[in-house]
């Protein structure tokens, strides 16, 4: 009994345990289409995007990173993300996904949020003129 237990402690505190308990790990693809950064790859910017992949074991999520101006950044995550999701600002929308090579497109399941939040940007500049001329 006494040496399954020790069994049992060495197992759980070895290195290679921690390392797994930090995160499950997660293939991504990793670019930018903007020249001057080290990931550069022209086809970044493509919708359905396959090429440089990079594996992060202490990463649990992928992303992308949509620009108002074209750019597009592909990365792992190394935030804790436990569920797929959608930032959306004025000038960048950023996708989160949670398997393998998820991120290959140009954040698709945000576009309800993105029409949500061009309303929303809409309504609050109107509103900004009202207050404005009162």
């Amino acid at each position: 009994m006494r040496d399954s237990l020790l069994l049992l402690l060495v197992t759980a505190f070895s290195p290679e345990s921690v390392k797994l308990n930090r995160g499950h790990g997660i293939k991504c693809w990793r670019c930018s289409n903007v020249s001057r950064r080290s990931d550069y790859d022209r086809h970044c910017g493509r919708d359905n995007y396959y090429g440089s992949s990079v594996e992060c074991n202490e990463c649990t999520a992928c992303y992308t990173y949509v620009f108002a101006n074209g750019n597009i950044y592909r990365g792992p995550e190394s935030m804790i993300i436990d569920e797929p999701r959608c930032l959306v600002y004025s000038t960048t929308t950023e996708c989160y996904c949670l398997t393998n090579h998820c991120n290959s497109d140009h954040c698709k399941q945000c576009k309800v949020e993105r029409g949500i939040k061009s309303i929303f940007d809409m309504l609050t500049r109107l509103l900004a003129r009202f207050a404005m001329r009162g």
